[in-house]
């Protein structure tokens, strides 16, 4: 009599079968791996920042709010490295989407107070001229120098543009 248990993939591939069910089971499927990985993300981005390397900061606040888009201090602090790079509408906008994720936070609270209230008054235009003709002349841009060519996702998933002014 033969006891051999016959198997439905070749005893060959075996291994790699069992390896990928352990990487899909500890990769995948753990969040605590992923919440694990967005932390050291966001640490890392935090001394950047304290450093005064906004723009590497903000690399890693990206990626730590890609693996855990519910880690509400990461989009703080994203929007702390956005407001240094002079972002500061979209420094706003992570600072309400922590709010909205947290209404508790007091630290977003503050710091979106900390914005509104330092709105630069507009330039009225200089007399002369179609007024049409010196309002576009006078309207400004955000400096887009550290960031050109990136675009900014919403948690939405949906791209951005960038603001047109701030």
């Amino acid at each position: 009599m033969n006891n051999r248990i016959k198997l439905p993939i070749p005893a060959s591939a075996l291994p790699a079968v069992l390896g990928l069910c352990l990487f899909l089971s500890v990769f995948i499927a753990c969040p605590a791996c992923l919440a694990s990985e967005a932390m050291d993300k966001y640490k890392i981005g935090a001394e950047l920042l304290s450093k005064g390397s906004a723009e590497s900061a903000l690399f890693f606040f990206d990626k730590s709010i890609k693996l855990n888009p519910n880690f509400y201090p990461a989009y703080v602090k994203r929007g702390d490295a956005l407001k240094m790079l002079g972002k500061t509408s979209w420094a706003r906008e992570d600072y309400k989407y922590a709010l909205r994720l947290n209404p508790r936070c007091s630290e977003a609270k503050a710091k979106l107070g900390g914005l509104s209230s330092k709105r630069k008054p507009r330039k009225k235009p200089k007399s002369g001229g179609s007024s049409a003709s010196s309002a576009v002349a006078t309207k400004s841009t955000p400096d887009d120098k550290g960031l050109s060519g990136m675009s900014r996702k919403i948690s939405t998933g949906k791209t951005s543009a960038p603001p047109t002014s701030d």
